[in-house]
């Protein structure tokens, strides 16, 4: 766990950009989205938890994501 890219998330300037994320990033912090490194306190307190994994560039088959 990186506590460092996660206060990045809570901060005022995301760590990525995607056209239109800081808006949804901004209208759910404190509402129903946060960003913590207190992993069992926030599943304790989810009603649902999303996870970031890792995107393989190939797959066990050998596909290519575009780009990749």
């Amino acid at each position: 766990m990186n506590a460092v890219r996660i206060a990045a998330w809570n901060s005022g300037t995301l760590p990525i950009y995607e056209p239109g994320l800081d808006e949804v990033v901004r209208g759910g912090t404190g509402r129903n989205l946060a960003f913590s490194t207190d992993v069992a306190a926030g599943i304790n307190k989810a009603d649902i938890i999303f996870r970031k994994c890792q995107y393989p560039d190939q797959d066990l088959w050998g596909w290519r994501r575009p780009g990749g």
